[in-house]
């Protein structure tokens, strides 16, 4: 899946893949490079984001591959508990 926005670091849009999993069976065929690599043809001219697990070393790998490389910074996030409960509550 891809969530597309604006990079205002970067001054561009912005992809941001989200949840890529390939099988253990099916990973060092290529699929995820192949997916990488539509995923940049289909959205030329953009930065690509992405977050990974520090324990994930085939993804790394996978990745760096690919040219990407990590950000010098942590993300941070909040859950807002007000709309949480309203989306909850309004279905």
């Amino acid at each position: 899946m891809v969530a597309k926005s604006f990079s205002t670091e970067f001054g561009k849009p912005c992809i941001w893949i989200e949840d890529i999993f390939v099988k253990q069976e099916f990973q060092g065929k290529g699929i995820g490079t192949r997916f990488l690599d539509y995923i940049e043809q289909k959205y030329p001219n953009r930065i690509f984001r992405l977050e990974v697990e520090k324990y994930n070393r085939n993804a790394i790998k996978l990745y760096k591959k690919s040219g990407y490389d990590f950000l010098p910074y942590m993300e941070m996030k909040k859950r807002c508990k007000t709309l949480e409960y309203k989306y909850r509550t309004q279905y």
